[in-house]
């Protein structure tokens, strides 16, 4: 049986604790010349969540256009979201999501710290840091190793990908070395999931 977690910021809950922060927040990276918006992002990361909690199909499109709504987009909008999601769905990776024994959707970490305990390079801040991030999905594979997938909607990723890749990886990195730091059980991968068109590309 598939366990399927959905998280709400629920420190109990959680398997990454969240600490209390100290000094500094740390941005997230900036907005590159190949977003589509931030309701096209939030729109295709809610799909992709009902997708992995095992919603049906026909309710896509209601989620997407309901999160798409609110930039005046069409209903033809919404269909080249699900289109694209599908792709995502229907790939090997939505099949290694479907035979995990555990799947963690949308998990908030919050970790405060020594900047160097978290990663951070002496030069990027103040000694102490507050790192902040949610994963998009994290699944318990066959193997026993987790495997971490953050995704992403920037349009034509393929033309792009080495920027791509450069500008997000340290961001994958970073929860890779997270999820090491205080999970118990070994990670697998973690995953750029680029979903415009569909691209992996492993950064850890």
């Amino acid at each position: 049986m598939r366990h399927i977690e959905l998280f709400g910021g629920n420190p109990q809950e959680d398997p990454i604790p969240v600490l209390t922060p100290r000094e500094v927040r740390l941005p997230g990276p900036p907005l590159n010349a190949y977003g589509r918006g931030a309701a096209w992002g939030r729109a295709a990361h809610r799909v992709l969540a009902a997708a992995a909690q095992g919603l049906d199909y026909t309710l896509w499109e209601r989620l997407a256009g309901d999160a798409l709504a609110e930039e005046g987009a069409t209903p033809g909008d919404a269909l080249a979201l699900v289109a694209e999601i599908s792709a995502v769905w229907e790939s090997e990776l939505g099949a290694r999501i479907r035979r995990a024994t555990r799947v963690l959707v949308e998990v908030p970490f919050a970790i405060a710290g020594e900047a160097s305990a978290l990663g951070l390079a002496p030069d990027e801040g103040p000694a102490e840091a507050l790192l902040e991030g949610v994963i998009d999905l994290a699944c318990l594979e066959g193997d026993g190793r987790w495997t971490l997938l953050d995704y992403k909607t920037d349009a034509g990723a393929a033309a792009h990908l080495d920027a791509l890749v450069a500008h997000y990886g340290p961001q994958v990195r970073q929860y890779a070395l997270t999820w090491r730091q205080f999970q118990r059980e070994p990670l697998r991968e973690a995953l750029l999931v680029f979903t415009a068109p569909l691209r992996l590309v492993a950064v850890e």
